[in-house]
């Protein structure tokens, strides 16, 4: 019929299109033969040794004291943990690099993110050497051009003078990006560091076992190990163990909710948080019936789908794709999402994880839970390594915020108290400001609200 709409094929989708500083480096890039073909027997072709990123690490960020543990994970294998701790505390603390469950002693150096390091640790960005990728030229960071202790080129958020010393701070877990193929403990690191300093505590980065060579559900099963672990050695890590904050980055994001759900059913540590950065949730993500963003980029960006889809064969094999994979392996397989910490998502407009990563974000709300979803318009995967203008910006300032909110919340009266003043609802500041007290009473009985992580019944004298 003339006239009629015809449905774009995957050949010719729209695309949104990226922001034009993402645009010019992914243009400059593509003469240049960075982006090879992935396949499941090449991958370790594609992998950096762990020896290059730890030294490029504790090259990176002299200020952080560096210890090596291991742990056994849950078919009696044991893993390597870094273990990072600020080193002007930990002098004050009297830390001197001892393991907690072993006594071993750990090698007391500092580290950063390396040049040329896994794509983990740039999301999904190749590296050069074992089979070339993504130089890092002239740069002791793990982006292009990027200052070693930043964020996306950014300065690393510096201590705050006025946040609480005493006490243990938090436990920060580390789940490194890579695809589950690639990456190691040192990766990704750059991103939690400066909260390390700013909040004190400690940050525990696991070896987790990489795919083809550990299938999943390996890496996730690594991945709870390393929490329980932390959370039953958090007094001699100095660390508290009832604020413990996932953080992770592709593939490191989807393994965060997936412990969130493993602690959940299992009954297992209290999770605070978890931050999860354009998270990689769901094997089917590429496939002729996946998402729309996965068809959009199949060959295109810094994490095509072409590679995503090694990447979970590789992981899951003949399963993937079929009624036998877990929500625990692919996240987005999860039916319910309720009774979880709150959680951070960030996610680009042209990248192939968008749209499950938004359907995530629509889940946990639609089960009640707390969920905080960026989307950045024009990004590619791993969005502030391409672009270090508002982008890096934007996604830094917001993951800061919720860290801030997370771990020093607000007393909600000091809101109440704004509210008022301000004088937008009069009869209640006649009421506030008079020293009466309507948060008890009336239609504001029972109501719940976030405070310190979690939903509570609002009963602020």
């Amino acid at each position: 019929m003339s006239g009629t709409p015809v449905r774009p094929t995957r050949d010719d989708l729209p695309r949104p299109p990226y922001d034009s500083a993402t645009a010019a480096v992914l243009a400059a890039l593509e003469p240049l033969g960075f982006w090879r073909e992935m396949t499941v027997d090449n991958l370790p072709t594609w992998r950096s040794p762990v020896e290059d990123s730890r030294a490029a690490f504790r090259s990176a960020h002299p200020g952080t004291d560096l210890t090596e543990d291991h742990l056994t994970s849950f078919d009696g294998v044991e893993i390597p943990v870094a273990v990072l701790r600020d080193g002007a505390r930990g002098a004050d603390d009297g830390a001197q690099g001892e393991g907690p469950a072993t006594g071993r002693r750990g090698d007391p150096g500092h580290g950063g993110d390396g040049p040329g390091g896994d794509p983990g640790s740039r999301g999904g960005l190749p590296a050069q050497g074992a089979g070339g990728g993504l130089p890092v030229q002239g740069h002791g960071g793990d982006e292009p051009g990027g200052d070693p202790g930043s964020r996306g080129g950014l300065p690393a958020q510096e201590p705050g003078g006025d946040l609480p010393t005493q006490g243990p701070g938090p436990l920060f877990v580390s789940l490194h990006g890579g695809g589950l193929v690639m990456g190691s403990r040192y990766s990704g690191l750059r991103t939690v560091v400066p909260w390390m300093r700013r909040y004190g505590g400690v940050v525990v980065s696991p070896e987790y076992r990489l795919a083809p060579e550990s299938p999943a559900p390996t890496a996730v099963e690594d991945c709870y190990a390393t929490v329980c672990w932390a959370v039953d050695n958090a007094a001699a890590l100095g660390a508290d163990p009832g604020r413990v904050v996932l953080v992770g980055a592709s593939a490191g994001g989807g393994l965060a909710l997936g412990v969130l759900l493993m602690a959940r059913d299992r009954h297992g540590p209290q999770v605070l948080g978890a931050l999860a950065d354009y998270p990689m949730l769901d094997d089917r993500t590429g496939q002729e019936d996946g998402s729309v963003s996965g068809l959009q980029y199949l060959h295109q960006g810094t994490w095509p789908s072409a590679y995503n889809n090694v990447a979970w064969e590789a992981a899951l094999g003949q399963r993937r794709g079929t009624g036998a994979v877990s929500p625990y392996e692919a996240p987005a397989r999860a039916t319910w999402l309720g009774d979880l910490p709150p959680v951070f998502l960030s996610v680009a407009s042209a990248e192939p994880f968008r749209d499950e990563v938004v359907a995530l974000a629509s889940a946990l709300w639609r089960d009640g839970g707390v969920a905080e979803l960026h989307v950045f318009p024009g990004g590619t995967h791993a969005m502030e390594e391409v672009s270090t203008t508002w982008l890096a910006r934007g996604l830094g300032a917001a993951r800061d915020a919720w860290v801030e909110r997370l771990l020093v919340p607000e007393d909600p009266g000091t809101n109440l108290l704004a509210v008022a003043r301000a004088g937008t609802y009069p009869a209640l500041s006649e009421q506030v400001l008079a020293g009466a007290s309507p948060l008890a009473q009336g239609p504001l009985e029972g109501l719940e609200v976030l405070h310190h992580g979690a939903a509570v019944g609002l009963d602020v004298p």
